[in-house]
């Protein structure tokens, strides 16, 4: 992260503005939306009913419903093309997935008194001998991550599936 402030005890303010509370929900919805939509997607190219798909993916990752849905894309006839436009989507949603991560697992703390753009967590994860690691975030990040994900989501919604994914069922098939 460029140019993080120093964080301290001292230099948290330990309320969040409403302003902070919004983006992380929004992050939230907009990543749940993504996961379901991504298995939902995965379903299309298996050409199994979505119930089928939730049972079948249940416990899954939406990183292994990702890597799933690619190897899956690839064994399709003409699926090659949109396997390589996944895996580029699946590399900024890993990026972008740090933010959610953060926002989902770790405690959050507030933000820095000094510049309230920066919301601060702390990961229970070893730093050094004797520290834990803390985090601060730019809520600007935050909404870049967002707003990816709401474009991402227009893309995978599934009144797109039959037209982004291939299938051996042509009844399925869109073109």
């Amino acid at each position: 992260m460029p140019n993080t402030p120093d964080i301290s005890e001292q230099s948290v303010e330990q309320s969040l503005l409403p302003e902070h509370r919004d983006i992380m929900f929004d992050v939230i919805l907009t990543w749940a939306k993504i996961d379901g939509a991504i298995g939902a997607m995965l379903g299309t190219a298996l050409d199994i009913d979505t119930s089928d798909a939730a049972f079948l993916l249940e416990g899954w990752s939406t990183s292994a419903r990702f890597n799933e849905l690619i190897k899956t894309l690839k064994q399709l006839p003409d699926g090659e093309d949109v396997a390589k436009i996944f895996r580029r989507h699946k590399k900024l949603y890993e990026r972008f997935s740090r933010i959610r991560n953060r926002i989902a697992h770790a405690a959050c703390a507030g933000h820095l008194r000094e510049d309230p753009d920066y919301i601060v967590f702390l990961l229970f994860e070893k730093w050094a001998d004797g520290q834990m690691t803390v985090e601060a975030i730019p809520i600007d990040d935050m909404r870049k991550a967002d707003r990816w994900g709401t474009e991402f989501f227009k893309l995978i919604s599934p009144g797109n599936h039959a037209a982004l994914v291939p299938t051996k069922n042509p009844r399925n098939a869109i073109r």
